[in-house]
């Protein structure tokens, strides 16, 4: 089973082959049980589970479900595809994954740290003028 690194990899598109192949590997254990009901027959599963069960929307759940993950599957296999070729993938890795896994990460701390300040600065005021206004 891949493995994700985020921005410990050198390689994100990297983790796009692995969530290929991870949703690759899902879609092939849905595709076999799918497989496996249908030889059952869904109206024999059906009958044997009794009045008032959902066997029918179940399975047309799954299958719906295995049809729009095989779409995403493609859609990640187009993405490494294109982002495979050696021009893209270094515009790729300089634009997103330096960016995100520095920039963005040092601002969100900073972000984050001016937001606490501003927060306890205004509770702070808050208080004060509370305590102002009772006097």
């Amino acid at each position: 089973m891949p493995a994700f690194q985020g921005c410990r990899g050198d390689n994100p598109v990297q983790e796009i082959i692995d969530a290929e192949a991870l949703l690759e590997d899902h879609l092939e254990v849905m595709r076999t049980i799918l497989g496996q009901a249908e030889a059952a027959g869904y109206e024999t599963m059906e009958q044997k589970c009794g009045p008032g069960n959902h066997v029918g929307k179940f399975f047309s759940g799954v299958i719906m479900l295995e049809s729009q993950l095989t779409v995403v599957r493609v859609a990640l296999s187009d993405a490494s595809d294109m982002l495979s070729c050696p021009k893209i993938n270094s515009l790729y890795i300089s634009a997103i994954h330096e960016s995100v896994c520095t920039d963005f990460a040092a601002a969100n701390a900073n972000g984050f740290l001016l937001f606490l300040l501003v927060s306890i600065s205004s509770m702070i005021l808050i208080t004060l003028r509370a305590s102002w206004r009772m006097s």
